[in-house]
């Protein structure tokens, strides 16, 4: 009986390994599917930083801030999510391009401000954006998209920059706290205390 038994056990053993095997094969490559959403070279070049830029900047309080760039750093970030499959899941994975600049100063008022460009995804389809965001002393100023800035031909108000009119347009028409120039970067910005900062030097 127990010898039945034991024969029956092994049948049934080898039935669900048999299954499970047929179910593998089945659902062929279950390998993740990877996207890359990576910033155009196109739009690389609307940023006017090397990443080691010295930049002054002078208050309408007549307070000064000399930010050094700390180097352009390019990474990217993950966003994984499962494709249905019943039986078969698989993972989608979208790589988006980032690219962060920083700028430290040793004038409190004024500690740091960054420039980051990235690739984000758009809900309810792909991304065809590069987003840019400005931040003073990690507060968020302005975010906009390069598309944006592209678009608007004529500049919306400049500043003097060794003697020279210099125009740009502004990252956010509501708040119109930063206005930034394709040629120069962030020629001017009003931060959380409505102090207003105006580039004076870029080398």
């Amino acid at each position: 009986m127990k010898t039945k038994l034991l024969y029956s056990s092994l049948i049934s053993l080898l039935f669900i390994l048999q299954a499970c095997k047929r179910n593998e094969t089945d659902c062929g490559d279950l390998s993740d599917v990877i996207t890359n959403y990576n910033i155009a070279d196109s739009n690389k070049a609307k940023i006017p930083y090397s990443g080691t830029d010295t930049l002054v900047f002078v208050s309408n309080s007549n307070d000064t801030a000399v930010l050094i760039g700390q180097g352009k750093k390019s990474f990217q970030t993950a966003i994984r999510n499962s494709i249905a499959g019943g039986d078969c899941p698989r993972n989608a994975i979208s790589n988006y391009d980032n690219i962060k600049i920083n700028f430290l100063s040793y004038n409190l008022l004024l500690a740091n401000i960054s420039l980051s460009i990235y690739k984000y995804e758009k809900f309810g389809g792909s991304p065809n954006s590069t987003s840019i965001n400005f931040r003073v002393n990690d507060n968020e100023i302005a975010l906009t998209n390069l598309e944006y800035l592209t678009s608007i031909k004529t500049p919306q108000d400049s500043i003097m920059l060794n003697g020279i009119n210099v125009g740009g347009v502004y990252m956010e028409d509501d708040t119109k706290a930063v206005v930034y120039s394709l040629k120069y970067g962030v020629l001017k910005f009003k931060d959380l205390n409505n102090a207003i900062w105006i580039l004076n030097t870029k080398k």
